[in-house]
């Protein structure tokens, strides 16, 4: 297993990104043309991705932890260099977890609909092949959604104060 895990660290070492895909990296490099260490990105990710952990006085809180949950499912998707469409479920899983732990705000509900409409819907044919392959894929338009659906979780973890709703029983909830 030791053996494993060196094996495994020898090759992130040696894992440059040839093609940055569906993540914040691919973002970052077809919108901006910013191509920056993917080790920084992945830092400063995983900075944010942790830092609500220090809130202890809120793992109580059912709702906290599942936007702690929601944030670590679509953080999985967002800061790997090498995410494919598929893996935009596990993301989704969490987009869907965010906005049912949530009130149905607009702001919330609009996201839905970019989520619904340029992540999953992206690469069917509800759009032209022109425009799927001359925006939706060179743009990775499919990845600008969910880092917002991210952002907006981040926010709703921070600004989360007290308890929404009285304590009751350890019972499941959504």
């Amino acid at each position: 297993l030791i053996q494993q895990y060196y094996n495994w660290f020898e090759l992130l070492k040696t894992d440059q990104p040839v093609e940055f895909s569906l993540s914040v990296l691919g973002w970052l490099k077809y919108w901006f043309n910013f191509v920056p260490n993917n080790l920084y990105v992945l830092g400063v990710g995983a900075a944010i991705l942790l830092a609500p952990f220090q809130r202890t006085v809120q793992y109580k809180n059912h709702i906290f932890r599942q936007l702690i949950l929601a944030s670590i499912l679509v953080w999985v998707v967002l800061f790997n260099h090498k995410a494919e469409s598929p893996t935009f479920i596990i993301a989704i899983a969490g987009a869907a977890i965010w906005l049912f732990s949530q009130k149905f705000t607009i702001p919330n509900k609009v996201l839905l609909v970019m989520v619904l409409l340029f992540t999953q819907l992206a690469q069917s044919d509800l759009y032209p092949a022109f425009i799927r392959e001359n925006y939706f894929i060179p743009y990775v338009i499919k990845v600008v959604p969910i880092i917002l659906v991210w952002l907006k979780i981040q926010n709703d973890i921070f600004s989360l104060e007290g308890f929404p709703e009285e304590e009751s029983s350890d019972e499941f909830k959504i």
